[in-house]
């Protein structure tokens, strides 16, 4: 039903990119996906096997395993379910161009004659790298049978475009004639099946611009695309385009849409419909956000209740959307908000510091301490939601450090030094890594621990990863624009300096006020530190003294910035 030429995509693209819109193209792995990205208003649609797993709820990197004919089933998928459904914007193909088992250029004569629009090199050997990449370069398997392939479907009157992550790639690809280079950062994050390490912002930055420098004076023509939803969104929303956002898909689109709905500012409308809402997984698409999730009930298929729910989530951000300018003006005329993280075994401390901070005219945010919560701590104090942080409850680091099921992810301690807020920082809790019950891996076997309830196991933190601690501390710290203030307790860090530590069959060990293996902290933090300020206090973390000079100190930073 697509049915569009090169020449007429190529133009299509171009008046985009004249108008200064960004062009948007909707990788998708049903025909439900790509039916509904099409009426959304993507530019395109592709399909490949990496597609295709993700609405399986497994990996993009599944795509690059022996485990099924990626060629075959992106035509499958894409003749059977895509080309047939979708008439408002082009089709493309993903191939595996570097498949020894075919003639791959009889072969994307066969997916242009099945009613593909373009073609695209995708599982890509570009995202391969070391001795594995080095092999199948040796072997006739390598970039340049990518080059080749797409060079011929350019010949051949067919729209092209590559992944490639290197200026040489680039430009080997827009030599071959191929028409849309699309930069390429590496493997999706966020949801239950991205990955934990990806490019840092700025490394991507860099290469986008690299390779649009490159491309600027022989192949000006070129698109140059990449993985930017989310910046794309968010440029929107600052530019006041939009005025809410929703989204809808399974697994794979929930990771798509909910990391580009993560970008947007807080109270911003923001819904999420997908069967995903129903699962536990939920955590992980919301994250550090407000979005609002509508669960489909069924899967994602057209009847009278799933278009029921949509209409009714259509209905609830358009709602959403009305009142956002409202909120905006009583959000310009709100206290000046502190944002403070807090624990249950903190709570003597939290509520003092609260009422202290309230009494003097200031509103006041908790931030449990459990992932989420330190991850939405830092993306309002990084957006400068927040006036000031009491970063009380700091645990998240040490959960960070050894594996444990309550991590914030590596920019804890990062957004307010990033924004230049004043904050007061205590090491809080992190005494303690937070197991589930049943669940601490078998190399801390030997360690004090004790069983906080039903499902959470705590291990007692030891000197050696304290030391670490001060130094994780004081590295983030360092980089903060403003001063602030380590305020350390030397009379304990939680709560449990009242409890006994046990192993993990239950026999008593000792006590778990250890200062001595505490005091590797302090000392570390001292050491590395050099910015801001060190002051130790003779109390222990939830004496009303601490809590007093908690606010204290934070109003002399604010009174200074």
């Amino acid at each position: 039903m697509s049915g569009f030429d090169r020449d007429t995509i190529r133009a299509r693209f171009q008046a985009e990119r004249e108008a200064g819109r960004a062009i948007y193209d909707a990788l998708c792995g049903t025909g439900i996906t790509a039916k509904m990205a099409a009426r959304g208003g993507a530019d395109m649609v592709t399909t490949h096997d990496l597609a295709y797993f993700r609405m399986q709820g497994l990996s993009s990197m599944a795509g690059y395993l022996p485990i099924c004919d990626a060629n075959e089933l992106t035509l499958e998928v894409g003749e059977r379910s895509m080309i047939n459904v979708v008439d408002r914007c082009p089709v493309m193909a993903g191939l595996l161009c570097v498949d020894p088992t075919r003639d791959m250029r009889r072969f994307v004569d066969r997916v242009a004659a099945a009613g593909f629009d373009g073609i695209m090199a995708c599982p890509t050997v570009a995202l391969i790298d070391g001795k594995f990449r080095g092999d199948l370069e040796e072997t006739g398997m390598g970039f340049g049978r990518e080059v080749d392939v797409l060079g011929y479907a350019s010949s051949q009157g067919i729209y092209t475009k590559a992944f490639c992550t290197s200026v040489d790639e680039s430009l080997a690809m827009a030599e071959a004639g191929v028409d849309n280079i699309i930069v390429h950062f590496g493997n999706s994050s966020g949801g239950t099946i991205g990955s934990q390490t990806v490019m840092a912002e700025d490394d991507a930055i860099a290469r986008a611009s690299d390779v649009c420098d490159a491309l600027a004076s022989e192949y000006a023509d070129r698109i140059v695309t990449c993985h930017g939803g989310a910046r794309a969104l968010a440029d929107a929303q600052a530019a006041g385009k939009i005025s809410g956002a929703i989204g809808i898909g399974g697994a794979n689109g929930c990771t798509v849409f909910c990391g580009m709905m993560r970008a947007l500012p807080p109270m911003f409308p923001k819904v999420m419909v997908t069967p995903v809402a129903a699962t536990a997984a939920v955590q992980w698409y919301v994250a550090e956000s407000d979005i609002a999730m509508f669960p489909t009930i069924s899967d994602i298929v057209m009847n009278r209740i799933t278009r029921s729910i949509m209409e009714n989530a259509a209905h609830a951000v358009a709602a959403m959307a009305r009142s956002w300018e409202d909120q905006r003006a009583r959000t310009e005329e709100a206290p000046p908000l502190i944002g403070v993280s807090s624990f249950g075994n903190l709570q003597a401390a939290v509520d003092r510091i609260t009422g202290q901070l309230q009494a003097a005219g200031y509103e006041v945010m908790h931030f449990h301490a459990s992932g989420p919560g330190g991850k939405a701590l830092e993306n309002l104090a990084s957006r400068r939601e927040l006036a000031g942080v009491i970063d009380l409850t700091t645990s998240e680091v040490t959960d960070l450090l050894t594996g444990g099921v309550y991590s914030a992810g590596p920019d804890r301690l990062t957004g307010a030094a990033k924004a230049g807020l004043p904050q007061v920082v205590a090491p809080g809790a992190i005494d303690h890594t937070n197991w589930w019950v049943g669940e601490c891996p078998e190399r801390f076997r030997d360690r004090e621990f004790y069983q906080y309830n039903m499902e959470i196991l705590l291990m007692r933190t030891n000197a050696e990863e304290m030391a670490e601690l001060g130094a994780m501390f004081a590295e983030r710290l360092n980089r903060s624009k403003t001063p602030f203030v380590v305020l350390v307790p030397s009379r304990g860090f939680s709560q449990h300096t009242i409890r006994r530590t046990h192993d993990l069959d239950g026999n008593e060990i000792g006590s778990w006020f250890q200062p001595e293996t505490d005091r590797h902290f302090t000392d570390a933090v001292g050491d590395k530190l050099s910015a801001g300020e060190l002051k130790v206090m003779d109390v222990h973390i939830n004496d009303p003294e601490f809590a007093d000079a908690c606010v204290a100190e934070l109003r002399r930073l604010m009174d200074r910035t």
